[in-house]
């Protein structure tokens, strides 16, 4: 837990952009219109949470993936602090979104540093 809290604090100050006070229905008006999110209400048997994220929109706005990742950066501030939580499970499902125009409008470096955030702060296990 320690070590985890302490990853948490260096990503807060290297890449504090992730850790904004975001309004989740405000500051992502763009992202619920062209995704469905859901937190399961049990955790696993390894105490971990599951969310699910299906994309459904077929033009996606360039930041598309940092809204993503901020969203779910977000979701797991708000879960670590609030529930017994080990770990996140998050299941993206991409049938309905167009992966072309998706893939044209990711940045490599903030898909990144967002993945970096999630796997070694959060656990968010990769499967």
């Amino acid at each position: 837990a320690k070590s985890r809290l302490d990853k948490i604090c260096t990503f807060k100050t290297l890449m504090p952009k992730y850790y904004q006070d975001f309004n989740v229905i405000e500051d992502f008006k763009k992202l619920n219109s062209q995704t469905v999110r859901a937190i399961l209400p049990k955790m696993t048997e390894d105490h971990n949470r599951v969310i699910l994220l299906k994309l459904t929109g077929h033009e996606f706005s360039h930041n598309i993936i940092e809204d993503m990742n901020c969203l779910a950066i977000t979701y797991a501030e708000y879960l670590y602090s609030h529930d017994y939580i080990d770990g996140f499970i998050f299941i993206v499902d991409y049938t309905e979104a167009d992966l072309f125009d998706l893939s044209t409008k990711i940045n490599l470096i903030q898909l990144r540093h967002s993945t970096a955030i999630l796997l070694e702060a959060f656990g968010v296990r990769v499967k």
